[in-house]
């Protein structure tokens, strides 16, 4: 059953041990805390990997004026994408797997700079990454699971009253949710680098 955010709201509530609202445009202290962390955090929980269900392909727009050294490229991320996952089908965050510059082994083949990607690689530049997705109904339950310990734990200290969970508790069960998200394949995790061979290490040399 899909959820809509009050009802997301509602069961880091519980979590709380603090009681329900019927909206976040209540009076409520709580219904204020969560209507004032929900975007936030929304955003922080989806940043934090590279969920499926917010994966989109993109091809950014080329920028007219190149950057003022280091790249041939510049090029403009959608506001909405939270984190890259792949430009020409290499994931960022392995620097293993890019292009090699003879020479200058240290040199990364990209850069981000606020919304800009820096590169040699021309137009079209084809990438995929995580985009904000506003519409609860499109997440899938292992987010809103992990999303609601995020919103648990962000109201902690203002919301906690005797019976709620201790914060350790808190931390323990968003750890596990985020666990639960990378078993049951809603988190697309990056390819294992393949070692070398004996063959590629004696082209190399010494």
């Amino acid at each position: 059953m899909a959820q809509d955010r009050t009802g997301i709201v509602n069961r880091a509530l519980t979590e709380l041990a603090k009681d329900r609202v019927m909206s976040l445009t209540d009076s409520a202290q709580s219904a204020r805390v969560m209507n004032a962390v929900y975007e936030g955090e929304r955003d922080t929980a989806l940043a934090s990997a590279n969920w499926l269900f917010a994966k989109q392909k993109f091809r950014p727009q080329q920028d007219l004026t190149p950057p003022l050294y280091g790249f041939a490229y510049s090029y403009t991320i959608p506001e909405t994408c939270l984190r890259l996952i792949e430009i020409r089908d290499i994931f960022v965050g392995s620097p293993a797997l890019g292009p090699v510059y003879m020479g200058e082994s240290q040199r990364r083949w990209y850069e981000r700079e606020g919304s800009k990607i820096h590169t040699d690689f021309g137009a079209p530049l084809n990438c995929s990454g995580v985009f904000r997705v506003e519409n609860e109904g499109l997440w899938d339950p292992l987010f809103i699971q992990y999303f609601v310990m995020c919103l648990a734990v962000a109201g902690f200290n203002s919301l906690t009253r005797k019976g709620a969970q201790p914060m350790e508790q808190l931390l323990n069960r968003q750890k596990v949710a985020r666990n639960m998200a990378t078993r049951g394949n809603a988190i697309q995790e990056p390819p294992d680098d393949i070692p070398d061979d004996s063959w590629i290490m004696s082209r190399v040399g010494p």
